[in-house]
């Protein structure tokens, strides 16, 4: 009779800590991708997750070097904080817009014909031109 393969060790205290970590950042991960996804007034709700989301990843990258966890799992970690705090930027920088995202908005709710949904376009353009040269025009 061959010899049982030995069990493995269990886990320690740090790595299942650092497990629960990796496991909440994910569902705030999770929710920060799909109230990204919401109708722009709902899609702020993204700033604060996105935030807890970042705080959250980044303790969960520290648990797992407390813990000593390396590998794949730290990797795409660190690269899920990184989308989560892109994600996060993304929506902050719809703030300084918002007059022109919800005239954009409203004007493709009107649109019933395809000249009137070209016409919304190129006036959405047309006002993010402007704006951003009034940007660059403030520029030393």
């Amino acid at each position: 009779m061959a010899n049982p393969a030995p069990r493995p060790e269990p886990p320690t205290p740090a790595a299942i800590a650092a497990n629960k970590r990796v496991m909440r950042f994910s569902f705030l991960m999770l929710a920060t991708l799909i109230t990204s996804m919401i109708a722009l007034p709902g899609q702020l709700v993204t700033i604060p997750v996105a935030g807890w989301a970042a705080v959250e990843g980044i303790g969960a990258l520290r648990a797992c070097r407390a813990a000593k966890i390396g590998g794949a799992m730290v990797i795409f970690n660190g690269i899920a904080v990184g989308l989560v705090i892109f994600i996060g930027l993304s929506a902050l920088l719809v703030l300084p817009r918002w007059d022109i995202e919800m005239a954009n908005r409203q004007c493709q709710a009107e649109a019933v014909t395809n000249t009137a949904q070209i016409a919304c376009a190129n006036t959405y353009q047309q006002d993010l031109k402007d704006f951003l040269n009034r940007f660059a025009s403030r520029a030393p």
